[in-house]
């Protein structure tokens, strides 16, 4: 009798040795307090740290920001006037089309930017011609790098756009060949007005258009 009992305190012993075991196993797995992987039944609170982002920020591009050119100073310009201009061809060096159009419209009066019925703004109509491959925005930098003239209260880029192509001295025909081609300097002559991009300032500072065309 003391032998048997003895054999089964010991066959006691070796279970609860093997039971313990068997649960520090569990737990050591994350099983032992009954919760599966990325949950918990115990009420405590759990930390998920997500994974670093490798994602970078770029800078958008248009025709403008591939434009390797700088603003020139031109001198006679009116403070408000020469900070209207600064301010348009940084924004379109950035190719923040919702930047150009605040300019734009900050005006008193109204901005043109085509001559067709348009529904949608100047941002929008920029965009879309950009994305159709017309380097809207490039002319627009470049036109603003001319020498400007004069007109109807106006400062316009470029000067040409304040000529009169049915009277044009020696030095404005000189002028003209410096920043355009002999065609299109003759197609002008022929319609009697420059019909290419241009931009006009008031001298109040207001941008009043950017359009093409006649």
């Amino acid at each position: 009798m003391n032998v048997r009992r003895t054999r089964v305190r010991c066959l006691s012993v070796m279970l609860a040795v093997i039971s313990l075991t068997a649960i520090a196993a569990l737990t050591a797995a994350g099983c032992g307090d009954g919760s599966v992987a990325g949950t918990s039944t115990s009420g405590a609170s759990t930390t998920v740290t997500a994974p670093a982002s490798s994602t970078t920020t770029t800078a958008p591009t248009c025709s403008a920001s591939r434009e390797n050119i700088e603003l020139l100073h031109q001198g006679g310009l009116a403070e408000d006037v020469e900070s209207m201009r600064a301010a348009i061809f940084e924004a379109a060096m950035s190719c923040d089309y919702e930047a150009l159009e605040s300019l734009a419209l900050a005006g008193s009066g109204e901005f043109t930017f085509s001559f067709g019925g348009q529904t949608e703004g100047p941002a929008a109509y920029w965009r879309s011609a950009e994305e159709r491959g017309d380097p809207v925005l490039a002319m627009l930098v470049t036109v603003l790098n001319v020498p400007y003239g004069r007109e109807d209260g106006l400062v316009v880029w470029p000067f040409a756009h304040a000529l009169d192509f049915q009277n044009l001295n020696p030095a404005q025909e000189d002028l003209l060949a410096q920043f355009f081609t002999p065609k299109d300097i003759d197609e002008w002559k022929s319609f009697g007005g420059y019909l290419g991009y241009r931009v006009g300032i008031s001298e109040s500072g207001d941008w009043m258009f950017f359009v093409a065309g006649d």
